[in-house]
């Protein structure tokens, strides 16, 4: 799995190369951290933020695409490729067969399919490494990830506030996936 890539095209034609995270992707994952608008912000880490806390960007240094697992999506058409999102889970300490993810895209990327595609590619990775369940708490306001989340069988409930606990069934999910994508 270390030579893990995949190009895919977007629904605007944009070539899209998705790959394992690599030590070296850190400050362009930073960088477009930077560039996120405040709703895209909001959205992902339910909280307003001028920077991205040092906690969270050091948990990108202890990815070992095992118990912590991350894809990275950059764009082919820029030179130097240009970072689009990542997708990532990390084991649940209580119980490993659980893993909690989350996925980041770039505003300019969004609504263009490239988090479907990652979420995809993260679902497919996580069954080939025994994670029988991704979850995710996401605000009741997100409105994709949401129907995506319906569309591939997860229980939704409520978790606490305006922030809902999506469990989303890694074989139920992928299947899926592959059924939609008719391949």
């Amino acid at each position: 799995m270390d030579e893990f890539r995949h190009e895919t095209t977007l629904k605007d034609g944009t070539l899209v190369l998705i790959r394992l995270y690599e030590p070296g992707d850190s400050e362009e994952i930073y960088a477009g951290l930077r560039r996120l608008s405040d709703s895209t912000t909001y959205l992902r880490f339910m909280t307003c933020l001028n920077s991205l806390p040092n906690e969270r960007l050091l948990e990108l240094k202890k990815i070992d695409h095992d118990h912590h697992l991350a894809i990275c999506a950059f764009d082919l058409s820029k030179d130097p490729m240009v970072g689009m999102g990542i997708a990532r889970y990390v084991r649940m300490e209580s119980d490993s067969l659980i893993a909690e993810a989350a996925v980041t895209i770039l505003d300019e990327y969004q609504n263009k399919g490239l988090g479907t595609e990652l979420l995809y590619i993260l679902t497919k990775l996580a069954s080939q490494k025994g994670v029988t369940h991704l979850r995710a708490h996401v605000l009741s306001t997100n409105k994709p990830i949401l129907a995506i989340a319906r569309k591939v069988g997860s229980k939704i409930s409520h978790y606490e506030g305006q922030v809902l606990q999506v469990d989303w069934p890694v074989d139920e999910a992928l299947e899926t996936f592959i059924r939609a994508r008719g391949s």
